[in-house]
């Protein structure tokens, strides 16, 4: 019995069902050369940026709010590629314009932010639904 029970918890975790996971989007550029994929991952009221560059991984991670045509982002913790995490109490706040289309959304300019921020989030373009 107890084998079953965890073949059944890792079909839930490989077959998504135990998150609630909401929409992922996708977009690739550079700066000053260096090729990245930016990934973020929006789920309830809550989100994950994860860019992939040569220098490696780096994430930022917390609340959400989708205010139709102005999205927020509260970053509470962030993950240098090389480097320690870092925690932000309170939270630094990022108040983008979007314009949703139909496989995506185009992030049109960033509107303000709320708080010390010294590295790049999400710049101007468009995200591709995954």
């Amino acid at each position: 019995m107890r084998k079953a029970t965890i073949v059944a918890a890792a079909l839930i975790v490989i077959l998504g069902l135990g998150s609630c996971a909401g929409p992922v989007f996708s977009r690739n550029w550079s700066v000053n050369n260096d090729a990245l994929t930016d990934t973020l991952t929006l789920s309830g009221d809550n989100f994950v940026l994860e860019r992939v560059s040569a220098a490696g991984t780096s994430s930022w991670e917390g609340a959400f709010k989708d205010n139709g045509d102005q999205w927020i982002f509260d970053i509470t913790v962030w993950r240098p590629a090389n480097a320690s995490a870092k925690t932000f109490d309170p939270p630094i706040r990022y108040l983008y314009q979007v314009k949703r289309f139909q496989n995506g959304v185009s992030f049109l300019k960033l509107s303000d932010v709320v708080g010390h921020s010294n590295f790049q989030f999400i710049q101007a373009g468009d995200y591709s639904l995954r």
